[in-house]
């Protein structure tokens, strides 16, 4: 059993109005598309927890870069909130997942 990395990003919107939501609606659709066992993708992940706040979708992938391997594959997914002139766009949800 190996592991690789992934990252996805969730606009905001009416539909994903709060982290948590888009994350669980994230995942559910992952696991519909590639199934509950190894797939390499982010429907492994269980839960997320917050990793940092950022004001621009560059600067959330620098951090996402930086901080990819503090994440276990085992472990909840880490999220990136976005902002674009101090308002929430999204989440980006990242981290080593079981393949």
């Amino acid at each position: 059993m190996g592991a690789t990395t992934v990252s996805r990003f969730v606009e905001k919107s009416e539909y994903n109005p709060t982290r948590q939501i888009a994350f669980e609606r994230l995942v559910k659709q992952d696991r519909y598309e590639n199934g509950h066992s190894y797939s390499g993708t982010i429907g492994m992940k269980t839960s997320c927890t917050d990793r940092k706040t950022v004001d621009s979708h560059e600067a959330a992938q620098e951090f996402i870069d930086a901080d990819m391997d503090n994440n276990d594959k085992f472990g909840p997914a880490f999220a990136v909130t976005v902002r674009v002139n101090g308002v929430v766009v999204g989440w980006a949800f990242y981290g080593w997942v079981a393949e």
